[in-house]
């Protein structure tokens, strides 16, 4: 029987031991994170995360919405200090900036153009934001060449790429990493197609897979984020009435044939990472501290003696 537990790269994951991760809950998990981080580092010797992201309620922000709100006229130093503080565990930061609906005179946003200047002020080339708007891409490239860009699974549904290699070769090539529709996360004929190197894979997607509202969706959070004519009733309605994949008990509790999401289950994890994909993505911002917890313990760490042990140890208290 073997008595001790191992350290270094032997705590994560050995069915992908080479896997970096993008990890959501940026101003919403940051405690949890920085906490798991710092224990793994300083008990482990092992850096479990490339990369962070996440937004506050701000009009650049989608996807998913936060109630994490943001005003540089009355800015504690709270904002500035998670930044540092991911710098110092080594963890990069991403802002997502991925709302569809941007246009030209959205460019000022005061709130949003302050987080960008601490980003590269902090962060500098190995920060970056996540981007669905083209006006923003450039806008955000011509002030701060220096901060990476990725492509969001937002604009690929927006801009129906889904399944479509050739879009993804165009995205390959004016983004520093394409975040891949869920769906095509099934389809390894265009898999085989993409550039490793520059994909990135959400593993734990929570809807359910060919979800036919995910376009409607999507528009409510960028409308609701720019505060337009959308309000949180109407949104909360759309969840409650519309959407069949969140909350999740929907996909357990439903009169209809039951469907499964896009979460990976190992077997299809793996057969992606053998294909040579490196770059993966967790999500979970809207989540509760603990289910966001267990996926990160369940993904990227070795699961028979590390993951329960992390997930189960008081770091911090759920």
């Amino acid at each position: 029987m073997e008595e001790y537990l191992k350290a270094g790269r032997e705590i994560l994951n050995p069915n992908w031991p080479d896997a970096t991760w993008n990890v959501s809950g940026l101003f919403i998990h940051d405690d949890l994170i920085c906490t798991l981080s710092s224990n793994a580092l300083s008990q482990f010797d092992c850096q479990l995360i490339e990369s962070v992201h996440g937004a506050p309620l701000v009009k650049w922000n989608s996807g998913r919405i936060q109630k994490t709100t943001l005003d540089p006229e009355n800015l504690s130093t709270a904002f500035v200090n998670t930044l540092q503080q991911y710098k110092q565990l080594g963890i990069s930061v991403f802002y997502t900036f991925s709302n569809s609906l941007i246009e030209k005179e959205t460019l000022n946003d005061p709130s949003c153009n302050f987080m960008l200047e601490r980003l590269a002020e902090i962060h500098g080339e190995k920060g970056g934001v996540i981007l669905s708007s083209e006006i923003l891409s450039e806008y955000i490239r011509n002030k701060y060449p220096q901060l990476k860009q990725i492509s969001s699974i937002v604009k690929t549904t927006m801009e129906d790429g889904k399944g479509k290699p050739e879009y993804y070769k165009q995205l390959e090539g004016k983004y520093d990493r394409v975040v891949i529709h869920p769906d095509d996360n099934f389809n390894p004929e265009l898999l085989s197609r993409l550039d490793t190197q520059k994909a990135e894979i959400l593993v734990n997607e929570s809807c359910l897979i060919n979800c036919p509202t995910r376009k409607q969706h999507y528009t409510l959070y960028s409308e609701f984020s720019k505060r337009l004519k959308i309000t949180s009733e109407e949104l909360r309605d759309f969840e409650d009435n519309v959407c069949k994949s969140v909350p999740m008990y929907k996909q357990v509790n439903c009169s209809e044939p039951r469907r499964r999401n896009c979460n990976l289950t190992v077997s299809e994890l793996k057969k992606v990472y053998d294909m040579g994909f490196r770059h993966f993505k967790i999500q979970g911002r809207t989540d509760s501290k603990a289910v966001f917890k267990y996926d990160l313990t369940r993904y990227i760490l070795e699961p028979e003696h590390i993951a329960p042990l992390l997930f189960k140890s008081d770091w911090p208290t759920l």
